[in-house]
């Protein structure tokens, strides 16, 4: 009975653990986010300076299904303006952090920028 009773409490504690620490996929949070794209090689193309496009920061105040919303929005739009027939590998890179998101977008410019093998180019796009 003791052995019995000891693997109930368990199971109330964990079952409660995980409850409280899964995401609440209702929960509404500021996001500060920023599209970014990588023009992909094509095969059998001559080697050449490829793409990385990026957008302005923006913020939204939503959950994940808005941040989901937001990026397929991006990812179709990116697709349609690549410039190779291989497409690009696109994503939108969130951050609940204003400051960091900034950081963030800097150090990605610049590490693309240092490599002399991206043409890096900032783009307009309306995520609304």
């Amino acid at each position: 009975m003791k052995k019995l009773l000891s693997l109930f409490v368990l199971g109330l504690l964990c079952s409660g653990f995980i409850v409280s620490t899964a995401p609440d996929a209702g929960r509404r949070q500021t996001y500060y986010y920023f599209g970014c794209a990588m023009e992909q090689p094509a095969k059998g193309q001559p080697s050449r300076r490829l793409q990385l496009l990026y957008t302005d920061l923006y913020s939204t105040t939503g959950g994940e299904g808005d941040l989901k919303r937001l990026s397929s929005l991006f990812i179709g739009h990116v697709n349609k303006v690549c410039a190779t027939g291989s497409g690009c590998m696109s994503e939108l890179k969130t951050y609940t952090d204003a400051k960091e998101a900034e950081e963030k977008q800097s150090e990605i410019v610049s590490r693309f920028e240092r490599t002399g093998k991206y043409d890096v180019k900032r783009i307009e796009y309306n995520f609304k």
